[in-house]
């Protein structure tokens, strides 16, 4: 009982750890999902590795008591890594390039996910010697359980309550409660227990985890070379406030009075600039200004909020879902922020902006969506047809929305093209779409029936006209802004509609593509031809790609099966748990893109989803825990009936997605069948290999491996490939190919009966 309890602090250690790496590296690395793809290969192909080795000779006598206790130790000084070093990863300004991502995620899970590996099948043979009946489904359930507890809590309480050290600190404490648990009859177990109850308290205690966070994070941003005393002849820069919420991490840096506010590493807005802030309001209004009623989603509220109201409006609608955000600003300048926020004219909405657009019955004269660049999934819904549908839907008669974009003056061809697919997803909703010159680029749609105009000398007079008291800005500026010259609008939109950009939308967010692109172009990366060309693959090529390196392998695989018949039983059944593993994490990372860009919070569900996934494995793996005690024909069987699940499941996930059918509970349902799925194959590819004479240890051993190694490529295919640049429905049509090609080759190199 003992052993298994290590083993569900086995399962709560490793999903906090990755959890917590993952975010690490989204902040570094801008917040971009790619990191998912890539903490998931590395930390499936390295624990693979390790149970690969405890699956050996030489490595079945490692004791499991000093593996706990390394990772214990290990967590907090990888946290450590990842912050020092996070200047390494990137400079200032810069994009990480992809290499850069898979070095610093190796580094980091190394120490973890080897001695993590190992301990699975370290811990089914110290069950088997025992007697336990059933060591692999015992193993595989209890530890699939702390997972799933980790990810309940990770969600729901550490990631909204606690800064990311303590929660590294929470993790360490599983690690020495681990070992505690196994050394029942060793002299040291009082001391692991204090230890555990020790990281626990400084976890818990904001005095002692909160202060090393800060500083930590202190010197995440001095590495990065942003924080400096300013003692080289540059301004000073200090932090002054930071924080990890439930949808990004947040970070207040202040120079000369100028504060910036970071979230996931990347600028959101500076505060306070007047003359910068008030000439955007007043360019914009200058469409309306008679507007009585505005919608703001995102966007500066120290920079936009006080001259909206300036206008003779109604009411301003202020739409943002991080309350903390609100906090910050109040932090930074509290008397700026009390300007506006005693107006009883402003209704502050703390909600998911594209979630209120969709269940809203208000109309509004003007929508502002001013969000950061599309270059995640949660920003890239502000920037889809959907979610422009809905828009038009709240717009009053009369009324129009603005949106707007980076891109360099010249628009080269790759910033031409996202911004180009942004251009086109917006008239297919709008009947009128106009576009400024220049950077950014500002976009404003409406219906037939509204007045937009480019003109610089009817901007100038509604300006001049609308009743407002005005500080810097004057309406004669309409008169020559540069963003208004008809020759240079005229040349952008050249530009935009140069290139047959598709449409953006939730399910193929292609305006995240040509981020890619661009992210690979600056970062030096070797990727980007490769994406502009799988960018040109029709729907058909991959599939018959994949369907005819199939038939070849069937083909060699059948003439090997006349010559070896009993032979290649083995290879048979690892390419199937490969299969299984490589379709497992490849549906877990499309349902996880696919709530990010639904819903917009997935780093806060992401806990709960894997954890959900593994609740599946526990479920799957109780329902076939009969299979342990089965004959050949029986687990040769169940082996084929998995397969054609992973089919069925991975047709209902492009059913369902692509006709745009994704609640949330329909997205953690299909999550936990997906992992149900896999733990039943594990069962049944592990009782097959012991039946074939192989011990618990190394069955489990190899298992593992193919499992993990196969993982580890689909969460680097489905990923960073697959996914952004072709798609839900391609990928799942993949997958699909995927599974049939697998069952008719284990179907070819497997006896029907044993031998």
């Amino acid at each position: 009982m003992s052993l298994l309890l290590s083993m569900f602090c086995l399962g709560l250690y490793t999903l906090l750890a990755q959890m917590l790496v993952t975010r690490e590296l989204a902040v570094v690395c801008l917040g971009n999902e790619l990191t998912i793809g890539v903490v998931f290969s590395v930390w499936l192909l390295l624990v693979g590795a390790g149970a690969r080795l405890a699956s050996l000779r030489p490595f079945r006598l490692v004791p499991i008591v000093p593996a706990f206790l390394w990772l214990a130790v290990m967590l907090p000084l990888v946290m450590l890594f990842l912050q020092v070093g996070a200047g390494w990863l990137r400079l200032p300004g810069e994009y990480v390039a992809l290499h850069k991502i898979f070095a610093a995620s190796f580094l980091a899970l190394f120490p973890i996910c080897v001695p993590a590996g190992m301990l699975f099948p370290l811990g089914c043979e110290a069950l088997s010697r025992r007697g336990f009946e059933r060591p692999v489904s015992g193993v595989y359930t209890v530890e699939a359980l702390g997972c799933f507890v980790a990810g309940v809590l990770y969600s729901f309480w550490l990631i909204g309550t606690f800064s990311l050290f303590q929660i590294a600190l929470f993790a360490s404490a599983t690690g020495f409660a681990g070992a505690a648990c196994v050394a029942r009859h060793l002299p040291g177990r009082k001391l692991l227990i204090l230890a555990a109850g020790s990281m626990l308290v400084c976890g818990l205690s904001s005095s002692v985890g909160g202060a090393v966070d800060w500083r930590t994070v202190q010197m995440r941003w001095a590495s990065l070379g942003i924080v400096h005393d300013g003692k080289d002849g540059r301004p000073a820069v200090t932090l002054r406030a930071g924080c990890d919420t439930r949808y990004q991490n947040l970070a207040l840096l202040e120079s000369g009075g100028l504060f910036s506010l970071y979230g996931d590493g990347e600028v959101m807005f500076s505060f306070p600039d007047p003359i910068t802030s008030e000439r955007a309001v007043n360019f914009v209004m200058a469409q309306k200004p008679e507007a009585r009623r505005v919608l703001l989603l995102g966007g500066n509220p120290a920079g936009e909020l006080p001259y909206l109201l300036a206008y003779p409006v109604r009411e301003v609608v202020w739409v943002e879902r991080d309350p903390a955000l609100e906090g910050m600003v109040r932090t930074g300048a509290p008397g700026l922020y009390n300007q506006f926020v005693h107006d009883s004219r402003l209704r502050r909405v703390c909600e998911d902006g594209p979630r209120f657009v969709k269940y809203c019955q208000e109309q509004f004269d003007v929508i502002l969506v001013h969000a950061p660049e599309p270059v995640t999934g949660s920003l890239n819904r502000l920037y889809t047809r959907e979610f422009y549908g809905d828009v038009s839907r709240i717009l009053a008669p009369g009324g129009f929305l603005h949106t707007s974009i980076e891109a360099s003056e010249r628009l080269e061809t790759d910033a031409s093209r996202m911004a180009g697919s942004i251009y086109r997803t917006l008239k297919a909703v709008f009947p009128v779409v106009n576009v400024t010159a220049g950077t950014p680029i500002q976009f404003f749609a409406s219906g037939v029936d509204v007045a937009l105009s480019m003109d610089r000398d009817v901007l100038y007079r509604r300006s001049r006209s609308a009743p407002v008291t005005r500080g810097t800005f004057r309406p004669e500026y309409l008169l020559d802004a540069d963003e208004l010259d008809a020759g240079k609008m005229a040349f952008t939109v050249q530009r935009l509609t140069r290139h047959d950009a598709p449409e953006n939308t939730i399910i193929r967010p292609v305006s995240c593509y040509y981020t890619l692109i661009l992210w690979s172009r600056y970062s030096h990366s070797l990727l980007g031809p490769l994406f502009r060309e799988m960018a040109g693959w029709r729907p058909g090529w991959g599939t018959g790609g994949v369907g005819g390196v199939g038939l070849v392998l069937l083909g060699l695989a059948a003439m090997a099966r006349r010559k070896t018949p009993a032979g290649l039983a083995g290879p048979g059944t690892w390419q199937v748990m490969a299969v299984t593993g490589f379709g497992g994490v490849a549906l877990e990372l499309i349902l996880l893109y696919a709530f990010q860009g639904m819903h917009g919070y997935v780093y806060s569900r992401m806990g709960f989803m894997v954890g959900l996934f593994m609740l599946g494995a526990v479920t799957g793996a109780w329902q076939v825990r009969s299979l342990e005690k089965a004959g050949y024909c029986e687990t040769r069987g169940m082996i084929a009936l998995c397969l054609l699940l992973m089919g069925l499941v991975a047709w209902v996930v492009r059913v369902c997605l692509m006709n745009a059918v994704g609640p949330e509970w329909l997205l953690y349902g299909l999550t936990l069948a997906t992992g149900a799925v896999v733990a039943m194959q594990f069962i049944a590819v592990s009782r097959l290999l012991t039946l074939k004479g192989a011990a618990p240890a190394v069955a489990a051993g190899r298992v593992w491996l193919a499992d993990y190694w196969g993982s580890a490529l689909g969460g680097f295919l489905a990923g960073i490939f697959l996914m952004p640049v072709l798609g839900i429905g391609v990928t799942c049509d993949l997958l699909l190919m995927v599974f049939t090609l697998s069952l008719l080759l284990f179907a070819v190199l497997t006896p029907r009966h044993p031998e």
